[in-house]
């Protein structure tokens, strides 16, 4: 699905601003008359008073906007009238879906600078979390709900994204034979709430609970031994199309490949424990283990080995 119609022209414009709302063509375009218009730029952008823009394709006239997002502060007078000059112009329908955000709070407070409360990724990055909890945690509210930010909540995002790697780490560790019916259809439900959840004004935080209801089915059916290699396919797409709509997977995995240890040092200090665990030499295992832990690197042993992820 397309999120916002793509405008296209054949090379920049210059700023083009008028206080009352007019169209100013660039120098070159009001020399060469109005037919070169059409020929020469396929994008005018007007500015009204208030520093609302709006896209018009002088070619042919835009398609209108899938989707059309800001915040709920933009409701008047920006976006009243991006779709009167808009409509004014083409005569068609500016957007076809508006999606207005609430206010995004932070421990209690507005964000404001003078309050010295509002974080960027790098600040965020700073404390220790990464940008795949802070991603998590925006999804975890509807876009029509306050959210507040805190860094307990963070902390809390951040486990909770745990919980989902750690259980797609267990259904990629299965090498028992065989598939389950019953698992596939548990699975079945599980993306279908997840589609209904998204479809129900996208509700986010919906559609990852639909998700964690089905988190605890398949760490279930792993402990009761109810799952083989049969049923990984159905479960990866499940999780792929999760996925490709939150971005949160994805978004972590990438983390992963760039760990605060290189990954050569990381399987050299695991071998090196793994032999000291050999030896019974169970302190200089465990001095690996908190030297890797303090850098970031946390070690996990479990029937098929000892896996690593980041902290």
């Amino acid at each position: 699905m397309c999120f916002i119609a793509p405008i296209l022209r054949s090379q920049p414009l210059g700023v083009l601003e008028s206080g009352d709302g007019e169209v100013e063509r660039e120098p070159e375009l009001a020399a060469a008359g109005s037919g070169a218009a059409e020929s020469f730029v396929d994008l005018i952008v007007v500015v009204d008073g208030s520093g609302t823009a709006l896209a018009i394709n002088t070619a042919q006239h835009l398609n209108a906007i899938d989707i059309h997002a800001g915040g709920i502060d933009l409701i008047f007078p920006h976006h009243e009238n991006e779709i009167a000059q808009s409509e004014a112009a083409t005569g068609k329908p500016f957007a076809r879906f508006w999606v207005h955000v609430e206010y995004l709070i932070v421990e209690d407070q507005k964000m404001s600078k003078s309050l010295g409360n509002t974080y960027t990724i790098p600040d965020v990055v700073a404390k220790g979390y990464r940008p795949s909890a802070v991603r998590y945690l925006l999804l975890s509210a509807h876009y029509r709900k306050q959210l507040n930010f805190t860094w307990a909540s963070l902390s809390q995002a951040e486990e909770s994204l745990r919980r989902l790697t750690d259980c797609v780490a267990r259904v990629e560790a299965v090498t028992a034979p065989g598939a389950h019916p019953a698992l596939a259809a548990r699975v079945a439900e599980g993306r279908q709430a997840f589609v209904e959840a998204i479809e129900d004004d996208l509700n986010t935080a919906a559609a990852l609970g639909a998700i964690f209801e089905l988190v605890r089915a398949l760490n279930s059916a792993i402990d009761a031994g109810e799952i083989g290699i049969g049923d990984l396919p159905v479960i990866r797409a499940a999780f792929g199309e999760f996925d490709a709509v939150l971005g949160v997977l994805s978004l972590r995995r990438a983390e992963e490949e760039q760990p605060p240890v290189a990954v050569e040092e990381i399987e050299r200090l695991i071998e090196e424990r793994h032999a000291a665990r050999r030896r019974r030499d169970f302190a200089a295992a465990d001095r690996v283990r908190d030297d890797l832990a303090a850098r970031g690197v946390i070690l996990e042993d479990g029937p098929s080995g000892t896996r690593w992820k980041r902290k």
